[in-house]
């Protein structure tokens, strides 16, 4: 299938969706400055465990960016938001976020904006996005022309990095947030080190918006589809049935 058509295919209606995803939406539709740190399974392992290897591979969790992480999920200001792991698929990491976390009134999902929302998402935000200004920070490998040319992002600036262990380009691109203007959104794509951007940015610039997007855009930017993204033709996608996140 070409992929504008998969695009529209997930203008399709469906069951099994919710509203977790609805603040990134309303937020950006609204203009309200906010931020989205997504600390799932692979970047709580990597504050458990120093010396993992999280992010399909891609990234050794050092003393470094594991302090960091730790400092990201710990932070706490208006509009940042803390996406924590499922609750019965990962249980141990559902309950080591929230010993870090705490009773915090922007805590939420880490998959809100992907799994079962994920087509609905995709479809609302290149509603909401068109006339925005867009910063795009990635891996190397990954495309931003399909997102131009058919998704209404209107993307001002395109930063790539290597994909492998990106922590250790930190302090390349730490200071990339003095570039940002008032009201611009950046997406991140950067594995765990985007966790730690999104918080760093809106804590010095909280004026614009920073969303830690992850994989949600691989099928438009990399030509990769994960299970999330997979079975949309066939009403839903194939990641494991779950009564919370899935």
């Amino acid at each position: 299938m070409k992929l504008e058509d998969y695009l529209n295919v997930l203008k399709n209606d469906y069951d099994g969706w919710d509203n977790q995803y609805k603040f990134v939406i309303n937020n950006i539709n609204e203009d309200i400055s906010f931020a989205y740190s997504r600390f799932n399974d692979g970047e709580m392992m990597g504050i458990k465990n120093l010396g993992s290897v999280v992010a399909r591979g891609d990234q050794l969790i050092t003393q470094s960016l594991q302090n960091h992480l730790k400092k990201s999920i710990k932070h706490k200001q208006k509009n940042y938001f803390i996406g924590v792991p499922c609750s019965i698929c990962y249980l141990d990491y559902y309950n080591l976020a929230n010993s870090l976390v705490g009773d915090y009134e922007y805590k939420v999902s880490a998959v809100a904006c992907t799994n079962r929302n994920w087509a609905k998402f995709i479809t609302e935000l290149t509603q909401v996005i068109k006339g925005k200004k867009i910063r795009f920070i990635s891996g190397s490998d990954q495309k931003v022309s399909f997102l131009t040319e058919k998704m209404n992002f209107n993307i001002v600036d395109h930063i790539k990095l290597p994909n492998k262990n990106t922590w250790q380009y930190f302090s390349d691109i730490k200071n990339y947030y003095k570039n940002i203007n008032e009201n611009d959104i950046i997406f991140i794509s950067l594995g765990p080190t985007s966790r730690i951007l999104s918080q760093m940015w809106f804590e010095k610039k909280p004026n614009s918006t920073y969303i830690d997007i992850g994989s949600i855009l691989d099928p438009f930017t990399r030509n990769v589809r994960h299970n999330c993204h997979i079975g949309w033709e066939k009403g839903f996608n194939k990641t494991k049935k779950c009564e919370i996140c899935n």
